[in-house]
């Protein structure tokens, strides 16, 4: 789901309405995490989602969490166990951003 003028206006009816983030949040169906979604997929990236197990995380090449307040994180332990990283959450992040950035420039 990308920012457009339909978004923009919902997001405003929904905050007029009164609406708490958490509820605008469900409302609009991860606005972020689709975003990274459709870069991912631009930048030649696979996209798993779905349930992970355990030793799933632990063998993976990269992963991380997406939201609003803090966009792209990559997970770097789980239960003290070391995660892997690599380059890709760092394009993610850079791409994300500029993203943003432009969306914020095509809205002025």
């Amino acid at each position: 789901m990308a920012w457009n003028d339909e978004r923009v206006e919902l997001l405003k009816k929904l905050w007029s309405d009164g609406l708490s983030a958490s509820q605008i949040a469900g409302r609009l169906g991860g606005v972020t995490r689709n975003a990274v979604i459709g870069i991912s997929k631009e930048l030649g990236l696979s996209v798993y989602e779905g349930p992970l197990m355990y030793d799933s995380l632990l063998k993976a090449d990269e992963s991380f969490i997406t939201g609003t307040l803090k966009e792209i994180v990559p997970l770097s332990e789980l239960d003290g166990k070391p995660l892997k990283q690599g380059p890709f959450v760092g394009k993610l992040q850079t791409a994300f951003s500029e993203l943003v950035h432009r969306e914020i420039q095509r809205k002025k």
